[in-house]
């Protein structure tokens, strides 16, 4: 019986005794995401370590499973210099909403590791404010669950997709869960916001770039434990501003700047994503809050950056507490903002139709009056909405007698009209857009509203079209059924583009020398068209029906 009991404890602790003499340098990890190239769209794995002699190995063998199917079975003979054995596997996995499990034994039948659900999929970091963190439901896990969203908790040191909201965040989860169903490619999302922290606050200490007394050091510091090189994110997602909302725009654009430095220099990623904050917050108790706000105008002037993208949050309802999205779906529509962003830069999305946040170009007045503004929207090419009571969201710096009286927008120009002359001698406009509902805006064929500004220049050269020719422009017959005529005036080369309803461009002709274009309609479906005619001195615009 003693004997017995012997052998059965032995053959328990063989295993272990075995294992305890190999050393495992690389191996994936239980839930780990792999960077994929984008090019093969595959990612490499790399297994390696080093084997005592005494350990009685002279094979081992890695055994890789998609989806629990083997798919590979590598081997590697040991070769023993001074009782030591080298080894390293390689093995390409490809990206796609599948698995794998990688299984390490030798040849005597022990398991040396076994990890499993490891993916091949996109890097991208979300931080910021609150926003960043928060999700529909408070603080209620996700009402699903995507197991190929990964992220790494640097506390623990492991992989997870627990949909635990701070995690994420609303707007990462479901991001990535748009890629996922879309592009069937798993993400990594590492959410590094902190609710209620001004931008100073996740700026690098260039002393020490891992500190984990900064916010900067414990996201960067994921990142390398996730083994992450630079390069490897494709992008940063930024939601943060309501802690600098009185911050000067020059003091926040220059602290904004050495974080996009610093993220040069330890991520590169391919592309910047800026949510414009909009007030709220408890910013609606300051006096006069809309005039002092400087955040939403601090967030637009980082779009001046390389590789960056602005994205509005106007034209959303907010929660019950003014500040976040709660009980409503505002994180959903601001991550299907980024998500159409994205799919375009880097998923071969063809629509770039409605997918950018208005912004706006050439403030001026449009006479020696003036008491009429005009300003045009970018992109120029998309289908602009007026929603009635925006103009109440205008106003001119510094004078609060003149207020805007009315409003309109044709094609991608917006009209102010003002109660009374202007007379300051620097006019500047501004617009902080309307809170919490999603009504009044200006938004775009998809719903976006026109991102808000501050203290912009309002120029006194005006670059109005000339109303004489202005009147020698013709369309006709509209509505048109068949065939439109399309006859100008003015002696010089024109463009001619015309869009439908949704920004889709159904027709262009570029630098026509004749005054007169016939354009067959016949085949065109019915409803409202926008022609853009470009000279060398003006854009004009005008709706064309077709029956």
């Amino acid at each position: 019986m003693k004997f017995l009991k012997i052998s059965l404890l032995f053959s328990v602790l063989l295993p272990y005794l075995a294992s305890s003499q190999v050393s495992i340098y690389e191996f994936p990890e239980d839930l780990q995401l792999y960077k994929r190239d984008v090019i093969s769209n595959t990612a490499t794995v790399e297994v390696s370590g080093e084997v005592e002699m005494s350990s009685g190995f002279s094979v081992l063998t890695l055994e890789v499973y998609k989806d629990d199917i083997l798919i590979e079975s590598l081997t590697y003979p040991l070769s023993y210099n001074n009782n030591t054995a080298g080894f390293e596997f390689s093995q390409t996995i490809a990206a796609g909403l599948f698995q794998y499990r990688f299984k390490l034994t030798a040849d005597t039948g022990i398991i040396l590791k076994e990890t499993n659900n490891i993916v091949a999929g996109d890097v991208y970091i979300v931080t910021g404010q609150s926003n960043s963190i928060r999700n529909r439901f408070f603080n209620q896990p996700f009402p699903f669950q995507n197991n190929f969203i990964r992220t790494f908790v640097l506390e623990t040191q492991e992989w997870s997709f627990d949909p635990n909201p701070f995690t994420f965040g609303g707007i990462g989860y479901r991001f990535a869960a748009s890629i996922i169903n879309n592009q069937n490619v798993p993400v990594l999302v590492l959410n590094g916001g902190e609710g209620g922290k001004a931008v100073s606050h996740f700026l690098r200490n260039d002393d020490d770039i891992l500190d984990q007394d900064t916010n900067y050091g414990r996201l960067l510091s994921r990142y390398h434990e996730a083994n992450l090189s630079v390069g490897d994110v494709r992008g940063i997602v930024w939601f943060q501003g309501e802690s600098n909302a009185f911050t000067s725009v020059a003091n926040y654009v220059n602290a904004f700047h050495n974080l996009y430095a610093a993220w040069e220099e330890d991520y590169a990623p391919a592309q910047y994503y800026i949510f414009q904050v909009r007030y709220g917050c408890s910013i609606t108790g300051y006096p006069d809050y809309r005039r002092d706000f400087q955040a939403p105008e601090a967030n637009r002037r980082l779009g001046l950056l390389p590789k960056t993208t602005l994205i509005s949050s106007n034209a959303i309802t907010k929660g019950f507490d003014d500040c976040h999205y709660y009980n409503v779906n505002g994180y959903e529509v601001l991550a299907t903002r980024l998500y159409d962003l994205v799919a375009y830069d880097f998923y071969d999305s063809a629509n770039d139709s409605g997918i950018y946040s208005p912004n706006i170009d050439n403030v001026r007045f449009t006479n020696t009056l003036r008491n009429q503004i005009r300003f045009d929207l970018l992109p120029a090419t998309d289908i602009y909405t007026w929603q009635n009571g925006v103009e109440n969201d205008f106003w001119i710096e510094g004078n609060t007698d003149i207020v805007i009286i009315s409003g309109s927008v044709f094609g991608n120009t917006v009209t102010l009209n003002l109660s009374e002359n202007s007379v300051e001698a620097q006019p500047k406009l501004s617009y902080l857009g309307h809170n919490p509902n999603d009504t009044p805006f200006i938004v775009n064929q998809n719903g976006i509203g026109m991102l808000s500004f501050k203290g912009v220049d309002i120029s006194d050269t005006s670059l109005e079209v000339d109303e004489q020719l202005l009147n020698n422009l013709y369309i006709y017959p509209n509505p048109a059924t068949t065939f439109v005529t399309i006859q100008w005036g003015f002696l010089h080369e024109a463009s001619i583009l015309i869009y439908d309803i949704t920004g889709k461009k159904v027709y262009g002709k570029e630098n026509h020398k004749n005054q007169q274009m016939n354009i067959d309609v016949s085949d065109w479906s019915s409803g409202q068209y926008f022609i853009k005619i470009t000279n060398q001195s003006a854009t004009y615009t005008r709706m064309l029906l077709i029956n």
